[in-house]
Parts: structure tokens; C-alpha cells; sequence
């Protein structure tokens, strides 16, 4: 079983990414397209989470581990590496529109494995 050190894994799940496309050249000043910034989520609580249980710990190393190899990866890289897409797109050479999609499994599949209380 894969042991992360994961303290406050329910913000695995809320941290949001930024744009992921590059402002194109010859727009704006500059040569420079619009700076696209992120918008806060209003549904996210600015509020501390409480710690996890071992339980809680449990299930989600397992679900985790249950990842195919590269859902894995992307998942691992993205939120405890704090990678972007990009970086990850060119660290594995795929698009970026492929890392977005599998870490979308990856989030679906961990985050049933909580909502059930058991494995994946």
C-alpha cells in the first residue's frame, strides 16, 4: 500500500487549477493576449478543515493505489507536487486536455471511495 503523508486530504479535492493556456501574442499590450486570472469559488469555505481519521487516511492511500499507473501519477503530481497541468502534460507527453481528463477520473474515483466508506 502507497503511504502518503496527506494532512488535510479533503483540499486534495477543492484546490482549483488556473488557466491553463498561454495568452496568445498580438493581442493586448504588448503582444500579449488578456491576462485570464481566476475567479474565487464562492461555494469553497475559507474555513480550516478538520483533521482526517486514520479511516479517512485509509481509504483514500487505498483508493489511490487502485489508480491505473498513470491516473496515478497525474493525480500525485497535481496535488502533492503541486504541478500544473502543463508541467505534467510535457513531464508524460500527453496534452494537456488528456492530463485534465484523467485526473478527472482520478478525483471521481477517490472521492467515491470517501463518499461510500469503504475501498474503491
Amino acid at each position: 500500500m502507497i503511504r502518503l503523508s496527506i494532512r488535510l486530504p479533503r483540499r486534495l479535492f477543492l484546490r482549483r487549477q488556473g488557466p491553463v493556456h498561454a495568452p496568445r501574442p498580438g493581442r493586448g499590450e504588448g503582444g500579449q493576449g488578456p491576462v485570464l486570472q481566476p475567479r474565487p469559488d464562492p461555494e469553497v469555505d475559507p474555513r480550516p478543515l478538520p483533521e482526517p481519521s486514520a479511516e479517512e487516511l485509509e481509504r483514500i492511500e487505498a483508493a489511490v493505489a487502485s489508480l491505473p499507473p498513470l491516473e496515478r501519477e497525474v493525480f500525485l503530481a497535481a496535488r502533492l507536487d503541486g504541478m500544473d497541468y502543463r508541467e505534467i502534460a510535457r513531464r508524460t507527453g500527453r496534452s494537456v486536455h488528456d492530463i485534465e481528463r484523467r485526473m478527472s477520473r482520478a478525483i471521481r474515483v477517490i472521492s467515491k471511495a470517501l463518499e461510500e466508506g469503504g475501498g474503491p
